[in-house]
């Protein structure tokens, strides 16, 4: 049976953030400084731009561009070559009826990649063999809604992760920063699945919606705080209607999504105490120890306030409080 992951139009809406790149550099700065600011502009997967090109103009400056000189530029010369790093793992993103533009294609595999590499040396997830798998994007969300097979998808969901087909599918959306959200979204399914198999629906949720608020900028990426999900826990510690740790982290995937239906709760929860544990070195580690564990006693056999009482000074409790004090305070992007 499929497994899906839908994704939920509004969820986490992004604002449009960005980087502009122009092709003439030249003035006032030097040739290492123009191919680090062009390799910055573009990314740097050679799978995702045509190439990197250098020339002189007719006032003798360089140029560096991602498409080729003019007509009668002196020295023209690829540089692609010197300059290209391809992503740590194999992954295929396949635009469907419409053409992505390079600058996109090298941001989403930046994502994904960066995605990976916060998994593996933040949080210690080592990937035994490299993982794989297909990013699909539809032009259209009524082509997306056709290839996601009817309900419980079609109509609603932007995104969803298939273990059987081993893909991440999604739609172009109504901005680049949401579809980039989706994709990281679903990427990070990909990857827990294929590493760990079952994850807690907490978990795998949080670490996604996580991922989900990250921007990129060259081959640096930072992940902002979800100012809904933000909102919406804020106001359920101070009401007192937060669910406690101790029953939210044992929660089945059903009781879960059922907790999930007032209000998207389950999904505001999750975001808040991952965000929170990644917050700090101590949360980092933490999170680090749960996935360890997760990894060596199976879904079936782990539990999340097991661990935390086991390995947090005060056990589920304290860190419980501490959660709370943080979630009523002000928030800061991550950078990596």
């Amino acid at each position: 049976m499929r497994e899906r992951h839908p994704r939920f139009p509004g969820r986490a809406a992004h604002s449009a953030r960005g980087t502009e790149f122009h092709s003439d550099l030249s003035a006032g700065y030097g040739l290492p400084a123009l191919i680090i600011a062009l390799t910055l502009a573009l990314g740097c997967s050679p799978s995702a731009r045509g190439g990197i090109y250098r020339w002189t103009d007719a006032q003798g400056r360089v140029q560096l561009s991602d498409r080729p000189p003019p007509d009668g530029a002196k020295d023209g010369t690829d540089i692609s070559k010197t300059y290209q790093q391809r992503a740590p793992f194999s992954i295929r993103i396949i635009p469907v009826d419409y053409q992505m533009p390079p600058q996109t294609h090298a941001k989403v595999e930046v994502a994904v990649s960066k995605i990976h590499e916060i998994l593996q040396s933040r949080l210690g997830l080592d990937f035994r063999a490299d993982p794989s798998f297909t990013v699909r994007i539809f032009n259209d969300r009524q082509s997306y809604t056709r290839y996601a097979e009817g309900p419980p998808l079609a109509g609603t969901a932007s995104g969803y992760y298939s273990a059987q087909s081993n893909e991440a599918v999604t739609w172009r959306q109504h901005s680049f920063e949401q579809m980039l959200g989706v994709i990281t979204h679903e990427a990070n399914h990909a990857l827990l699945r294929q590493r760990l198999g079952n994850v807690p629906p907490w978990l795998n949720e949080g670490l996604s919606e996580y991922f989900e608020r990250m921007e990129v900028f060259g081959q640096a990426v930072v992940i902002h705080p979800n100012p809904q999900w933000d909102a919406t826990v804020r106001r359920q510690v101070r009401e007192g209607t937060i669910e406690p740790l101790r029953k939210y982290l044992t929660l089945s995937q059903q009781d879960w999504q059922l907790h999930d239906l007032s209000g998207n709760r389950s999904y505001a929860q999750a975001w808040s105490f991952v965000y929170f544990l990644m917050s700090t070195p101590e949360g980092t580690r933490l999170l680090a120890d749960l996935l360890e564990t997760l990894d060596r006693v199976g879904a079936a056999g782990f539990s999340g306030p097991e661990v935390i009482d086991a390995d947090f000074d005060g056990g589920l409790a304290a860190l419980e409080s501490r959660w709370h004090a943080w979630a009523l305070g002000p928030k800061q992007a991550h950078h990596y």
